[in-house]
């Protein structure tokens, strides 16, 4: 069952270790003439979460971008007005 809207938290390092992690599943399953299903599906979501988590930072930096430069127009505004 997919939730919309949970939030979690990764630090770097976090991040850093689900990508490890997803390189020794890969080792693991290119070893196994049959990879289990388990196994492939546990890359499967791994590599899933990776995306969601990537795809967020790329958000969150471009409402970064965004309010930085809604705040410089701010600024300009502001000092056109006092001037």
């Amino acid at each position: 069952m997919a939730k919309q809207g949970a939030s979690i938290y990764l630090a770097a390092t976090e991040l850093t270790a689900l990508h490890d992690a997803g390189g020794y599943l890969s080792s693991l399953i290119e070893q196994c003439s049959e990879p289990p299903a388990d196994l492939v599906s546990a890359q499967e979501g791994l590599h899933s979460l990776i995306d969601k988590v990537s795809a967020a930072q790329r958000a969150a930096r471009g409402r970064v971008v965004l309010r930085n430069k809604v705040r410089q127009a701010v600024r300009e505004a502001e000092s056109l007005l006092a001037g």
